[in-house]
Order: structure tokens, then sequence, then C-alpha cells
């Protein structure tokens, strides 16, 4: 969690270089934040945004979240910071969790034997189903960085299996400056 990943930045760009994909005022929800760049951009874009990760790495983000919170208010952004950890169950999910317009996640599955990967499968299904509270079903944006095929496939699969659908964003929509073949960037819907 102590460390800007590629994935974070592809899709911290991805955002500033699409604002239009962060509706201000309303929710965002980045998952496995790490140190925060990609939530920090949403807030800093005018999102609600709750940065999550597991509790060892919630200190970082609280740092950072009030190192960015002038800049973020200034553009009429919020940004908040609660631990969430996927191998809990049952998963402990705040009413904020579940009413995001925005899902967010940049590097959740690097591990070659995807243990984690059912578990963020399960978590990613139960925040997009429709809630009370939430007019429209959420949108998701992830970044995947390509580390072992069978990973990789594994992933869409999986989260096939909990009906999310994936499309992955081409290449030449990535920011110009910020994009590599072996980062991919998906928007999914439930």
């Amino acid at each position: 969690g102590t460390v800007i990943w590629e994935c974070g930045i592809v899709l911290a760009k991805y955002l500033e270089l699409n604002p239009q994909l962060v509706v201000k005022g309303h929710g965002a929800l980045d998952l496995g934040s790490g140190t925060g760049i990609v939530g920090l951009t949403a807030a800093a874009l005018g999102a609600q945004t709750l940065l999550t990760d597991v509790p060892p790495v919630v200190p970082l983000l609280l740092a950072n979240a009030e190192a960015n919170r002038v800049a973020i208010e200034a553009r009429g952004g919020f940004v908040s910071v609660l631990p969430l950890d996927w191998q809990q169950s049952p998963l402990q999910l705040s009413d904020d969790m579940l009413r995001a317009d925005l899902i967010l996640g940049a590097d959740l599955t690097y591990q070659p034997s995807g243990e984690l990967l059912r578990n963020l499968a399960r978590l990613l299904s139960t925040l997009m189903q429709p809630a009370v509270g939430r007019p429209h079903r959420p949108r998701l944006l992830l970044a995947h960085k390509r580390r072992h095929a069978a990973l990789d496939a594994q992933v869409l699969e999986e989260l096939r299996l909990s009906g999310i659908g994936l499309k992955q964003i081409p290449l030449e929509e990535h920011h110009a400056d910020y994009r590599s073949e072996s980062i991919l960037l998906y928007a999914g819907t439930w």
C-alpha cells in the first residue's frame, strides 16, 4: 500500500482525461486504494469518494486524504477513508459503499494463485447490484496489469460468473502519456 503502481497511475490519468465519468456530488468507492491515487483523483474531479483498504494501510490513506483535502474540497469533492478486508465473511459494508455510483479498482488481482479473486468477485457483485437510495446501477472501472496469463483469464471468468460484464477500454482511449500494453482498463456493469 505504500507504492503508486502503474495501474493506479493509468486509471487516475484515464479519469483525468474523461472527467465526465465522475459525477460531481455522487459517490465513488475506491477498492484496495493503496496510496489513494485513483480515489483522490475522483475526489478532485468532484466525487464524494470513499477510499478503502486493509486496516494496516488505513493510516497512510488518512494521511494522504488529509494532505489533499483542501484541493479536493476546492473542487467540490470530498474524501473519507474506511477499512475493508474482502477476506472477511460476512463482508462489513457501509451504506456509503453500497450506494456508490462509481466503483474503482487498480491492480486488485496480482497474486499468481488468484487467491483473492473469488472474494473480489463476490464483493463487486454485492456492490453492483441495484440498491435502495441509488437511482441507477453503478459503473465499474478496473485497471489490471497482465502478469500471468492464467490469472488474466481467471479474472474475466470469475467476474462474468458473478454477473459482472466487462468491456475492455481500447488502448487508444487511454491517456497518451500514461498508457501501456501491459495495463488493461475495463468498464463493467452488473
